[in-house]
C-alpha cells in the first residue's frame, strides 16, 4: 500500500518502479503543471548519494531537489 510499488525478479538488482504521480508532483513541483510531460524517471543507486551529488554538481548538474530522505531507509535527489 502506499504511492510506491518496486518490482525487481528473482536473481537481479535491476527492477522497475512505479510511483504516484501526485506524490512525485509534491517533491518536484512543477511535474503537475506538464500533464504530458515527464512520465518516466532513470534511478541510479549510489553508496553515498550525498557525495555523488556534490561530485555532479561540481560538473555543472542541476538537482531540482535534494539530496533528502525519501523515507527512514534511503535518501534520494532528483
Amino acid at each position: 500500500d502506499g504511492p510506491y510499488a518496486k518490482f525487481t525478479p528473482d536473481g537481479g538488482t535491476a527492477g522497475i518502479a512505479l510511483q504516484d504521480r501526485a506524490q512525485m508532483a509534491q517533491v518536484l513541483g512543477g511535474l503537475a503543471d506538464v500533464p504530458a510531460g515527464h512520465r518516466s524517471l532513470v534511478v541510479l543507486r549510489v553508496d553515498d548519494v550525498d557525495r555523488y551529488c556534490e561530485q555532479i554538481t561540481a560538473r555543472g548538474a542541476a538537482l531540482v531537489h535534494g539530496p533528502a530522505p525519501m523515507t527512514d531507509r534511503m535518501r534520494v535527489a532528483h
